[in-house]
């Protein structure tokens, strides 16, 4: 049985509804890389942390947590950069989420 399946099963949603929702959200994850790659060496922005922060929430879905919190914590380190409160504290929301969806137990 594939991931999918088994995400379908435990969630008692239909394979199509699941299944779709894999492939938009490879689509979306693919997209922000290639945003993001289209940024490199240009100035850190608040569009370049809310790539990470996006590719950081995604991620998980993917089941790569490591990977996920680095791009979280690029968000975070952008947005103390340039003093954007606000949305470091969303990025600071979008970590604890994480890492409270992939603790151990």
């Amino acid at each position: 049985m594939t991931t999918t399946a088994m995400c379908c099963l435990k969630q008692a949603l239909p394979l199509a509804i699941c299944c779709c929702i894999a492939k938009i959200t490879t689509r979306r994850w693919r997209v922000y890389l290639q945003l993001l790659k289209g940024r490199e060496g240009q100035e850190e922005i608040e569009q370049t942390a809310i790539l990470h922060n996006y590719i950081g929430m995604i991620i998980p879905k993917r089941k790569i947590t490591k990977t996920a919190e680095k791009y979280i914590n690029e968000a975070v380190r952008i947005r103390k950069k340039i003093g954007n409160e606000l949305r470091l504290n969303y990025s600071y929301f979008s970590l604890a989420r994480l890492l409270y969806q992939n603790r151990p137990g």
